[in-house]
């Protein structure tokens, strides 16, 4: 494509199929640093942190699993992360969500979900 050709195209407010900042482009088109988690995100990294599953996370919030699905793949999406479990250490590490948080014994009780050690 010539200059002229690339101008044109962006000021249709097409793209000349080059990203414009190509570092922050993960594997697969995702870019990194998506935003802050919004706080049902961090709800659920956080009971992923403590070894709940997803279908046990949907039960106890009353959410479909399908819901929680889209929270973690958007979380996932926002850290820049691959799996699950890349995206809780990358939580913790940006202090999103607390390193030490336990799971409460009465999860699907309806008791409190988290709780501090």
């Amino acid at each position: 494509m010539t200059d002229s050709e690339n101008r044109s195209t962006r000021a249709r407010g097409g793209t000349s199929g080059v990203a414009s900042d190509d570092r922050d482009v993960r594997p697969g088109g995702r870019r990194a640093g998506g935003g802050p988690l919004s706080t049902r995100e961090r709800e659920i990294l956080g009971l992923l942190a403590g070894g709940v599953s997803g279908a046990q996370i949907a039960e106890s919030l009353v959410l479909s699993p399908e819901t929680v699905r889209t929270h973690i793949r958007n979380a996932m999406a926002k850290l820049g992360a691959t799996s699950r479990a890349q995206a809780v250490a990358l939580a913790v590490k940006r202090q999103e969500i607390e390193p030490h948080a336990e799971v409460a014994d009465g999860l699907l009780g309806g008791e409190q979900v988290l709780r501090e050690p």
